[in-house]
Formats: C-alpha cells, sequence, structure tokens
C-alpha cells in the first residue's frame, strides 16, 4: 500500500490487494511445515564526457558522404512477444522475444525479473512446492526485491528498490522477510515519508466499518536531503496483526501514521 506524502491526504491510495490475498491464502493454505509463510530493481547512473559536446551528425551529413538514410521500414523491429510458461503449475508467462531477455525476464503479471534471480536461486525454491501451490507463491514473491544470501543459505525479500517506483519518496505499508523450503518469516513494513519529523508512535487502520489502532510502536528514524522517514517492522505471527490484516482483506483502507508531534498532519 502506497501513500502520500502528506497524511492528511492517505485516502487516494489502497492496500495492495493481490499482496495481501497472498499472504492471507498462504496462511489459510500453507505448505507441510509451514505455519504462517507470506510471499509476497533500481540505480540509474548518468556520466557525461567530453564526446557529449561533440557534434551529432544530422541525415545532411549522411547525405553529404553519399550515405542513404534509412527509412522507418527499414530500421529493425522488435518482434512480436512469444510467451512461454515459466514454470509447470503457475500460470505466469515469459516473454522469449524480450529485447533484454535472458538478462531481463518480462512476466505477464506485468513484472520484470532478473534472469540471474530466477536461475540462481527462485526457481529451485518454487520448485519445492508442489505445482497446485506455485502459482500464489509465484504472484506474490516476484512482487518483491529478493535476494540470496549464501552464508545464511535464505532467501530475502522486502518492497521493491525502484527509484521511480512504488515505494520511492513516499509513506507505505508492505512485507518483508525470509523464506526457506519449510519455514517462512515476515513482518509487516510500516513507513512514514514526508519534508518534517511527525514522531510516530502508532499506526491507524480503517476499512469500510472496520477501525484498528496499534498499540504504542517504537519507529526507528532518518533522514537525508531534506526529507524524513520513520519506520517501523510489526512481526506477522502476531496473532493481532494477523487478525486485522485478515479484516482489511479486499477492502478499501485508509492508512494514517500518528505520533506525539504538532508536526503531526
Amino acid at each position: 500500500m502506497t501513500l502520500g506524502r502528506d497524511p492528511s491526504k492517505l485516502d487516494s491510495k489502497y492496500l495492495t490487494r493481490d499482496v495481501i490475498d497472498i499472504g492471507h491464502d498462504l496462511r489459510k493454505r500453507g505448505y507441510a511445515k509451514m505455519k504462517k509463510i507470506i510471499v509476497i530493481a533500481l540505480l540509474f547512473a548518468l556520466s557525461v564526457g567530453a564526446s557529449a559536446l561533440e557534434k551529432k551528425p544530422s541525415i545532411l551529413d549522411g547525405l553529404k558522404l553519399g550515405n542513404k538514410p534509412k527509412t522507418e521500414q527499414e530500421k529493425p523491429q522488435e518482434r512480436a512477444p512469444e510467451w512461454v510458461a515459466l514454470i509447470d503449475g503457475a500460470s505466469i508467462f515469459y516473454d522469449k522475444n524480450y529485447k533484454y531477455h535472458p538478462d531481463e525476464m518480462k512476466l505477464s503479471n506485468g513484472i520484470l525479473l532478473r534472469g540471474e534471480e530466477w536461475d540462481g536461486f527462485l526457481k529451485s525454491y518454487i520448485e519445492t512446492f508442489p505445482p497446485a501451490k506455485r502459482e500464489v507463491i509465484l504472484q506474490g514473491i516476484t512482487r518483491f526485491c529478493v535476494d540470496y544470501d549464501k552464508v545464511d543459505k535464505i532467501i530475502r525479500f522486502e518492497p521493491l528498490r525502484y527509484i521511480d517506483g512504488p515505494y520511492a519518496s513516499t509513506s507505505y505499508i508492505s512485507f518483508k522477510g525470509t523464506l526457506r523450503p519449510n519455514k517462512a518469516t515476515a513482518f509487516v513494513v510500516v513507513q512514514y515519508y514526508g519534508d518534517d519529523w511527525i514522531f510516530a508512535d502508532g499506526i491507524k487502520v480503517v476499512a469500510d466499518d472496520y477501525t484498528w489502532q496499534s498499540p504504542k510502536l517504537e519507529f526507528s528514524r532518518d533522514n537525508y536531503g531534506g526529507n524524513v522517514w520513520e519506520f517501523e517492522l510489526i512481526s506477522y505471527s502476531d496473532p493481532v496483526i494477523a487478525k486485522m490484516i485478515d479484516k482489511v482483506i479486499s477492502s478499501k483502507v485508509l492508512f494514517r501514521p500518528n505520533g506525539n508531534s504538532a508536526n503531526e498532519r
């Protein structure tokens, strides 16, 4: 669930249904040894060299040299998508003709997945589940930033890190945690982002006729470039949190961090 910078205007965004549905579904129907499981990328570099100051060749320059400029028909065209099943048991496909394949995989659910992540650890992890359970797990895990910890031999997942993505420079609620073949841990991530501190110590969630006020929370705080963020992790294994998530599934949800500062908005 992503939110605007001004908490007083947070009623325009909704809790991401598919993310919560995935956690709900897996918690309800979880794999044999799993008590509860939640499954739910980019730095942009810009370099400018002396060559950038050079004059760019034009069509006229080409004509002076006797070269014929390419017409639209002569320019290379992108190939039509060719969708291939990602794995048995899941109705998710990848475009074999995607221009950056196989380094980057374009999935039919609109997600871009790095090839090294899929071949390196995600595929083998998904294959530990029966085919009937792979769809819901894939729909969730591909919507998160994932990484493999070679020391602890676990998969870590967290909100996407895209600099212009849904979690960039905004307040939100999402999930982060770790995945093993026979165990998973998950936390609800609550973050406030703005241009001034509110010293958040709790959150209020409203969904239809349901209202939930959290107990006192210990938010961490940081700042950079004139902006601030306050964040807290809440264990999903807490039955109070699990009950709250159950209540807000498939509902229009409002979320507001609250604190004890005059700067609260």
